[in-house]
């Protein structure tokens, strides 16, 4: 019997993928450049008190990748940490392509569920916590608040830190609603701050093809940074050995595009 959404069971790294997504949802990348994990931009150099960008909840095209045995997953995320550390502070939107049924080829009949999350890791629940999206008709599990979210949809999301406390912030400018959310971890450096696409099972777990993603606005501010020295920007490349499954484009001053490559 084919296994239920992720979504729909729980939260892991995004949604609830079981005590092992734990591995992926952080990972330690050293020098950056690749990972089995991240496409996107990290921004170093600073310790970190606010990140933000914008992008459009991509739409899926038909059929969507998925693995032979559940479904395929992509994160779009931003946040602090784990470039260069385990730690990871982060926000953002999910879409997972679900088989409708037993897999069987480009033919099989899909769903496609969206769902806003946020993550501290280590922290109280370092698997992460997914907003109920009304729009679902099977909502995930111990989800909280609320964030209605479709396809093609305007999100901003941002985090903040301030007196030890993270604020979680997602925007849909179609709702013109917020959600927002808290979270306190004594292990976070904030040493670098992200604007990524990742892929939470790492290379376990197909890579959803969300075909590109445009990040705008992506700007990061350090704590008692007032001009001076700018961030070092590094451009990270999802790779499966020599595979490359997502990558990002140049950064035009905060702009820049992640492109879907392989599952």
């Amino acid at each position: 019997m084919f296994v239920r959404s992720f979504i729909a069971v729980a939260v892991a790294a995004a949604f609830s993928f079981g005590a092992a997504a734990s591995a992926y949802a952080a990972p330690d990348m050293g020098k950056g450049d690749a990972s089995a994990n991240w496409a996107g931009v990290a921004k170093t150099g600073h310790t970190y008190e606010w990140v933000q960008a914008t992008y459009t909840e991509p739409s899926m095209p038909v059929p969507c990748e998925f693995g032979t045995s559940g479904p395929s997953l992509a994160l779009v995320r931003v946040g602090f940490d784990g470039f260069g550390n385990g730690t990871s502070e982060q926000v953002g939107t999910g879409i997972e392509c679900i088989p409708a049924g037993k897999p069987n080829g480009p033919t099989t009949p899909m769903v496609v569920k969206h769902a806003g999350f946020f993550q501290v890791d280590p922290g109280a629940n370092p698997l992460g916590t997914v907003f109920c999206n009304p729009e679902d008709d099977a909502p995930a599990k111990g989800c909280v608040g609320s964030f209605d979210l479709l396809a093609g949809d305007t999100v901003t999301a941002s985090v903040s830190f301030a007196d030890g406390t993270f604020t979680f912030s997602l925007f849909n400018e179609r709702t013109g609603e917020t959600a927002t959310a808290t979270g306190t971890s004594a292990a976070a450096t904030r040493t670098s701050a992200e604007a990524v696409v990742e892929a939470p099972f790492g290379t376990h777990v197909p890579l959803t093809n969300f075909e590109s993603i445009g990040f705008e606005g992506f700007v990061a501010h350090a704590e008692n940074h007032e001009g001076g020295q700018k961030s070092d920007n590094q451009a990270i490349t999802m790779k499966n050995g020599a595979t490359v499954r997502a990558e990002p484009g140049d950064l035009h001053g905060s702009t820049f595009t992640v492109t879907w490559d392989h599952a």
